[in-house]
């Protein structure tokens, strides 16, 4: 079932990829053996695990993506447009909580809620120096009130 390019597709092998390019899309389970099956096929889905190794159908299923967002024209872009846009709407209407909610999603779509990495080394990038340090404490010492002195 190894097909040579997008357009010698058979019309099922097109119909499995817009019905999986679908399921996928939505975020269902067994997005390839539900396009399998309604592609039309029957029998063993896994040879739709198969049919997606093709380079000829992962194209397919590219270009099919591709209409699909630019459709619905979703960039980067737009996607920050809005975010930006609903904080403002939210923040004007004095909730707090959902301006802060807000924020984060910015900073989380930025990836600016990610922690700061800061590697510490020593000279010229080497280790860092380090010494060990025993202390030894007689009891009586650390028994003693502060402020007294028994000298």
């Amino acid at each position: 079932m190894v097909v040579k390019d997008s357009k010698r597709l058979l019309p099922r092998q097109k119909a499995f990829c817009v019905a999986y390019v679908k399921y996928r899309a939505n975020g269902e389970k067994g997005a390839v053996k539900k396009a399998w099956e309604a592609a039309g096929y029957r029998g063993d889905h896994a040879r739709g695990h198969k049919l997606l190794k093709d380079d000829a159908i992962k194209k397919y299923i590219e270009r099919i993506e591709a209409e699909e967002a630019k459709k619905y024209e979703i960039t980067r872009e737009w996607i920050e447009r809005e975010l930006v846009e609903n904080y403002y709407e939210v923040k004007e209407s004095d909730r707090f909580d959902l301006s802060l909610e807000h924020l984060k999603a910015i900073a989380k779509f930025k990836g600016l809620d990610t922690p700061e990495r800061v590697e510490v080394s020593g000279p010229n990038g080497g280790p860092l120096e380090s010494r060990s340090v025993a202390a030894f404490f007689v009891a009586e010492d650390i028994l003693k009130p502060r402020g007294s002195t028994d000298d």
